[in-house]
């Protein structure tokens, strides 16, 4: 445990450059601890990649990746490249040869570059990508920010080349004060829904990889509301130089409807990816029944580094939303929301801790020590680290309770929103498409086909099945079709439950097909009962569906959805379970 030593630099009492100087360090020393595990991560060859990329950024050099012209901005505030990067660009070309640039004050139009996503956290992956904000100057013309563009996309196809994904967005840190960007910032943003949010992630989550540094980082949390006098007075009166600065906003105040905008990007993206989308959307909750004092997770980042807490494990972007979550549900009485936000962390982190592992990396060990806080057992634990191997049922219960807690929040940024007599920020085209998608997602309702594995488990198709056709013992006279696991003979599925039924065969098969559950592989036993259909048929169908309805579907796309719903496709099977000459075939009998 570090200890604790809290810097208090007030305007009040005076400034001290040398307190300031020390809170910089404790930044950079937890930034240091968090590119390491970054790194860990990573192959030699993305590893590489990172190194590099503040020196593609410093120097236009025709034989080094990113090259565009030498007119293309070029030089990176405060830095100069160490002997590793050198030697690692010169592995890349060995006629490249770093001159440094000279002059009192050449000019550096790129201020800082940091890394977002996934990268140095706990739930750091394989396929993690890397999302960098190039920070420029202001004052570059249209024709150098479009060279820059360039060069960020000949870099981001390098980076794949070395097996790294890489994306980079260009931020004017001026305009983004304002709230004003050209682009989305992540694949998790969407534009006009939040700004205070993003900057608020920005804040405890983003990685230093070179330049200037954030001046927030130097406005102790009770002087947030004062932040303009707070950063003017540093400046100003020179206790920092303002080319070591970068000024990206405060958090002293979220607008309410960017919760219910933030919230409902959520929810579409929940869609997908429900687990991620969980977190979020709960910790949008919690920060909304705090407005309008709302204690945003980056405030609390900055008082630990204030008050010296430096635990790398404590401090994990991930952690740190847990922690706040469970504060939160454990105050409100509500054990079951908590299980599942701890079961939404842990699947989304993705780490079996059963079974033997060669390698005992931080993350498992964090991990190990929240799943022994939470008290789960090693049946828990093997259900959740099977989820490769979990079929219907067990999604199926999964989905209900993933489906509730969206559906929960849904009703929540609504009453948010009547009781805070707000609008969300999303414009009203995106706000319909929005809720149309949801509607297609989630809404229940008759004889549609639901999909029930959003994200939960990569492969739902089953070994064999049984197909049977029997009484409705809710409706007598009618019959339904049941779908069980297995291969059942004759009335032994009787004695089990159905995966599925449904009254119409074409309904199932549907089901069937558009979850996954059948696959070229799955063998299927039928017991027809008093309906006509033979293996022949039905498998004849099931080719006719995947013929018909091609999986992956497409995403719909947003004009559609703002029209009044008409089928696009239309596929017609005539007497599907029927022989049409049966009745022919009788008669005959009857004559003879």
């Amino acid at each position: 445990m570090t200890r604790t030593h809290e810097i208090r630099p007030d305007l009040d009492e005076g400034i001290d450059r040398k307190v300031l100087s020390q809170l910089r360090a404790r930044f950079l020393k937890l930034n240091e601890g968090r590119m390491a595990r970054a790194m860990e991560g990573l192959s030699p060859r993305q590893q590489t990649v990172l190194t590099l990329l503040p020196l593609f950024f410093h120097v236009n050099h025709p034989l080094l990746p990113g090259y565009v012209s030498g007119s293309t901005p070029a030089g990176l505030s405060n830095f100069e490249p160490d002997a590793n990067a050198l030697a690692e660009a010169q592995r890349l070309t060995r006629s490249f040869s770093y001159k440094p640039r000279h002059g009192s004050n050449p000019p550096r139009p790129i201020h800082g570059l940091f890394l977002m996503g996934s990268l140095g956290t706990l739930a750091q992956a394989d396929q993690s990508d890397m999302d960098v904000w190039v920070c420029h100057s202001p004052d570059l013309n249209e024709n150098e920010l479009a060279e820059l563009r360039k060069k960020c996309q000949l870099l981001e196809a390098w980076a794949a080349s070395q097996g790294a994904e890489a994306h980079f967005f260009l931020i004017d840190p001026a305009r983004f004060v304002l709230g004003e960007r050209d682009t989305q910032l992540s694949s998790e943003d969407c534009g006009t829904t939040q700004h205070y949010l993003l900057l608020d992630e920005f804040y405890r989550t983003a990685i230093w990889l070179a330049g200037r540094t954030p001046i927030w980082w130097l406005v102790p949390v009770y002087e947030e509301a004062a932040y303009d006098r707070y950063t003017h007075t540093l400046l100003s009166k020179r206790f920092i130089r303002a080319d070591e600065s970068l000024d990206l906003g405060h958090l002293a105040y979220i607008p309410p409807g960017e919760f219910i905008g933030a919230g409902l990007w959520q929810l579409f993206k929940g869609i997908e990816s429900p687990y991620k989308s969980v977190l979020k959307l709960l910790l949008i909750e919690v920060y909304a029944s705090e407005h309008p004092k709302v204690h945003c997770l980056s405030l609390r980042f900055k008082q630990a580094v204030f008050a010296n807490q430096l635990d790398l494990d404590e401090l994990d972007p991930y952690i740190v939303v847990y922690r706040r979550i469970e504060e939160y549900l454990t105050a409100r009485g509500e054990p079951e929301r908590l299980e599942l936000v701890r079961r939404a962390l842990y699947l989304k982190v993705n780490r079996k801790l059963t079974g033997s592992s060669r390698t005992q990396s931080w993350q498992r060990s964090l991990l190990e020590r929240l799943a022994h806080e939470w008290h789960w057992d090693q049946r828990q634990l093997a259900l959740l680290d099977s989820r490769s191997q979990w079929k219907v049922r067990q999604v199926s219960t999964e989905r209900r309770a993933l489906v509730n807690e969206l559906n929960y929040s849904y009703r929540f940024l609504t009453q948010f929103a009547r009781n805070e007599q707000t609008a969300s920020l999303i414009n009203k085209r995106d706000l319909n498409v929005l809720g149309r998608r949801l509607y297609a997602a989630f809404e229940r309702k008759a004889d549609k086909v639901e999909f029930i594995n959003p994200g939960i488990a990569p492969d739902l198709a089953e070994d064999t099945l049984t197909l049977v056709q029997a009484p409705n013992k809710k409706e007598p006279g009618q019959t339904q079709w049941g779908l069980y696991n297995g291969s059942l003979a004759a009335h032994e599925w009787e004695h089990f439950a159905p995966i599925k039924r449904s009254r119409q065969l074409l309904e199932l098969l549907t089901w069937c097909h558009r979850n996954g559950v059948i696959d070229s592989s799955t063998r299927l036993a039928l017991h027809p009962g008093t309906s006509d259909l033979s293996e022949f048929e039905l498998f004849n169908l099931l080719g006719s569906l995947q013929q018909s309805i091609a999986l992956p579907l497409a995403t719909v796309a947003e004009e559609p959805l703002l029209r009044a719903s008409v089928p696009s496709e239309v596929l017609i099977l005539v007497n599907v379970g029927v022989d049409p000459l049966k009745h022919h075939r009788d008669l005959n009998i009857l004559m003879t």
